[in-house]
């Protein structure tokens, strides 16, 4: 689908910036959740709703995760997850959430070792969009 190429462009990108900034710039994630919705409802409009059910899911989840004490997730992870759950969601709910769970996956794997190093400490900031990027990946190539 024209939609995983725009994921493809964006994908180093973003995962560049949040490593070295701790933040995902809406210049790349809006255009992505957007354009994968308008895609869908342009060429695939059997499949957009269920893209658009996944995202919102993922979305509120995020956004409750985003809120939690001590912030766990920033707005821009929030944003990613709503496109990359979208461009999932397509090819049923259950890859947008197995997505999601395998970035928390790979995230907490990342986390404790640099945590085992001693490289991060428990209370830092750590970039979350390389591993919904990393995620979403794994889940779309057993999804297509």
């Amino acid at each position: 689908m024209w939609a995983h190429v725009a994921l493809a462009v964006v994908a180093i990108p973003l995962t560049l910036v949040d490593l070295r900034e701790h933040r995902l710039p809406d210049r790349l994630t809006l255009p992505l959740w957007g354009g994968s919705a308008v895609i869908a409802l342009l060429a695939y409009r059997d499949i957009a709703f269920q893209g658009m059910v996944a995202s919102a899911i993922v979305v509120a989840f995020f956004l409750m995760a985003a809120e939690w004490p001590g912030r766990p997730l920033g707005y821009g992870d929030v944003k990613l997850g709503g496109g990359l759950a979208m461009q999932l969601g397509w090819y049923g709910l259950e890859w947008a959430l197995w997505g999601a769970a395998l970035s928390i996956v790979f995230g907490g794997i990342w986390a404790l070792g640099g945590l085992m190093r001693q490289k991060v400490a428990p209370n830092d900031d750590l970039p979350f969009g390389p591993w919904l990027l990393m995620g979403t990946s794994m889940a779309l190539i057993q999804a297509a």
